[in-house]
């Protein structure tokens, strides 16, 4: 009886998902993903998704013919059901009891090591960046500093593996890579414009006065954010605050568009 039953599921998802399949549905899909990638997890493993995050929906089981409609969670997270969910096999992402427990008592992992000291120091430099750790306490591949630049780290040691660059990057090439890359920051203007800059003699945009208030000050707390502004003195659409939570602005004026969102955010469709 179960062997009917398997070689009817097994049946019925060859003939659901067959070459034919993915060229129907597409293969490519645009991806922003918070944490990690599950490849080949969309529908019938004709394309990538996104894993789901502590909150999220998901599904606690895969349906007969082997889909996983709803998605699947990150490592470190399980699929809770509940309510009028439990009958139907979906429910919300959750860490579980004792991972949260230990990861109260202990804080031991690299990353939380680094976070934690980051939030307690009285010291915040210009580059400085406090780190954004997943579930289990690794490194979330994507990470920004304090004056908007996002680069690719290692998620178990936290090594950079890109050099800085202002906005998003794309970390999806990184998951495999050990190797470090060494950075060097490399000045952005000349010594003579730099000289200005200190003396108060070229902002007169609002995002460069804007930015040269948020350098100059004492004052620094959780949240806070540093404009980058381009070549004209305006502000870069893409803005990353101190904690790497990411965000789109009004160019001109720097008016937020977005809420702010861990990791890469798409600003191409807010600009006017």
């Amino acid at each position: 009886m179960y062997c009917i039953l398997a070689s009817a599921i097994i049946g019925a998802a060859s003939a659901l998902c067959s070459l034919e399949t993915c060229a129907l549905v597409g293969t490519a899909r645009p991806l922003n993903c918070k944490g990690i990638i599950i490849k080949n997890g969309g529908y019938c493993g004709c394309y990538d998704v996104c894993a789901k995050q502590a909150g999220e929906s998901c599904q606690v089981r895969p349906e007969l013919d082997g889909r996983w409609t709803y998605g699947s969670c990150e490592p470190g997270l399980i699929c809770v059901p509940h309510g009028e969910m439990v009958g139907i096999g979906y429910g919300h992402c959750h860490i579980p009891r004792t991972t949260r427990w230990l990861t109260s008592m202990t804080h031991n992992t690299p990353c939380e090591q680094m976070r934690r000291a980051r939030l307690l120091s009285m010291a915040v430099w210009q580059g400085e960046w406090t780190p954004v750790c997943d579930a289990l306490g690794n490194f979330y591949t994507h990470q920004c500093d304090n004056i908007g630049q996002c680069f690719c780290v290692e998620t178990h040691s936290g090594k950079m593996l890109t050099v800085k660059t202002l906005g998003a990057v794309d970390c999806s090439a990184q998951q495999e890579v050990t190797k470090e890359v060494t950075t060097t920051m490399i000045p952005t203007k000349a010594p003579a414009a730099r000289f200005l800059d200190t003396m108060g003699m070229s902002h007169n945009t609002p995002c460069e006065q804007q930015r040269r208030a948020r350098l100059m000050s004492m004052v620094v707390w959780q949240g806070q954010w540093v404009p980058v502004c381009d070549s004209k003195g305006n502000y870069l659409p893409h803005q990353c605050d101190n904690m790497g939570q990411c965000f789109c602005v009004e160019t001109m004026k720097g008016t937020l568009l977005t809420a702010k969102s861990h990791g890469t955010v798409d600003c191409t469709g807010n600009q006017s």
